[in-house]
């Protein structure tokens, strides 16, 4: 069922012959144990949670004013589109990277602050300990903001 051309492109495919279902013919997986090609660069992905961040704005403003334009084209808001992302993945990447990690981190800095203070109950110890209840709480709904939107484009992708 296969030539030449096939074993030297797909040297370790390896094809499995199902049962018949409801009909004569008989289904098969073909597995191409191929690498998958490297696209480029990955898709821009606008994350719903960054509006809420205080520097939103002003990011945005920065972004958009960086270049002026000539003229009010289409390829002029393009250009200022392209430059807007990058701000936007910069504002991205020092906030909320590896949300999951930084989440684990200030968990693990606000049980170390609660031992300090039951050992150490000073009103700054406090103070530190309000502060990361604080910053935690907003990690956390930073993380269910991402989880629920990936969620969603996972489901449009797969459908119901």
């Amino acid at each position: 069922m296969i030539n030449e051309e096939w074993l030297l492109t797909f040297p370790n495919s390896l094809a499995h012959f199902m049962p018949p279902d409801f009909s004569d013919h008989t289904p098969s997986l073909v597995n191409l144990e191929a690498a998958l090609p490297v696209a480029g660069t990955r898709p821009f992905k606008f994350y719903n949670f960054l509006t809420a961040h205080p520097d939103f704005l002003a990011t945005i403003t920065e972004g958009w004013e960086i270049s002026q334009p000539d003229s009010w084209s289409l390829s002029s808001l393009n250009k200022k589109q392209k430059i807007l992302k990058k701000y936007l993945k910069k504002l991205h990447k020092h906030n909320y990277s590896e949300i999951q990690k930084r989440v684990g981190e200030c968990n693990q800095n606000l049980k170390d602050l609660l031992l300090e203070s039951l050992s150490n109950p000073f009103e700054e110890t406090f103070l530190a300990e309000k502060l990361c209840t604080e910053k935690l709480h907003h990690l956390r709904r930073v993380e269910e903001a991402y989880f629920h939107q990936k969620s969603r484009i996972q489901w449009l992708k797969e459908g119901d």
